[in-house]
């Protein structure tokens, strides 16, 4: 993949972020408000539950979708292992290490992230 593509699937576990949190936390005043919509047009109470009802499916298909995304760079589930479940807390990739949030553009070595036998000497000199 590209920069851009890690980038793209960032910015997509973004959305899935944003819409998970949306169902969860918008979801039941909308709910509550829709079944209460509905009772007033059907005037049965049975039509009220099933907009109620509507609801926990949303969740789960917005959370299972948040769970599944793919990493960016070897597409498995990016908060599951082979052995423990989903862990939305990880900040790095249950299968291959990859940092969250991490673009694959080429970073410049520092100093301090260079082997010592490669760095280049100190402008200080030794001190003396």
């Amino acid at each position: 993949m590209t920069a851009t593509d890690w980038n793209s699937a960032w910015e997509e576990y973004r959305r899935r972020r944003a819409r998970f949190f949306a169902v969860w936390f918008g979801g039941i005043p909308c709910a509550v408000l829709f079944a209460y919509f509905l009772v007033w047009l059907t005037k049965t109470a049975f039509l009220g539950w099933v907009g109620l009802a509507i609801w926990p499916v949303l969740f789960v298909l917005a959370a299972v979708d948040l769970y599944t995304f793919p990493c960016p760079r070897c597409g498995q589930p990016f908060f599951s292992t082979k052995w423990i479940g989903n862990n939305q807390f990880r900040r790095t990739c249950g299968w291959c290490g990859l940092p969250k949030w991490t673009s694959n553009k080429p970073v410049q070595p520092t100093r301090a992230t260079q082997p010592i036998g490669q760095r280049e000497p100190s402008h200080f000199g030794p001190r003396g």
